[in-house]
């Protein structure tokens, strides 16, 4: 799905994309003194699914949705297709 250039060109478009691995999390949100950051963390930490999570947050670090990608939706996973994955972000995400 992320070899899709329809998908690499709304990422690359409309949003700051990074990854973090959940056992950075705790540490990550007690070495810093954000504490807008700080909150980011904590959520990320609370709402974290295993095993791949993908999450939105607007400009303000507020989570606007989630999406794990072994959860079934409709009888498929949500991320089995690129057409898929670009109608979850333009469908949740839109700036």
């Amino acid at each position: 799905m992320l070899s899709d250039a329809r998908v690499i060109k709304t990422l690359n478009e409309q949003y700051n994309n990074s990854w973090i691995l959940v056992q950075d999390v705790e540490h990550l949100k007690e070495e810093s003194k954000d504490p807008k950051l700080r909150q980011l963390y904590e959520t990320l930490h609370k709402e974290y699914e295993f095993p791949v999570e993908f999450f939105i947050f607007n400009s303000e670090l507020a989570l606007v949705s989630k999406l794990n990608a072994n959860v079934d939706t409709e009888g498929e996973r949500p991320l089995s297709s690129s057409r898929k994955y670009t109608h979850y972000l333009t469908q949740h995400a839109s700036p």
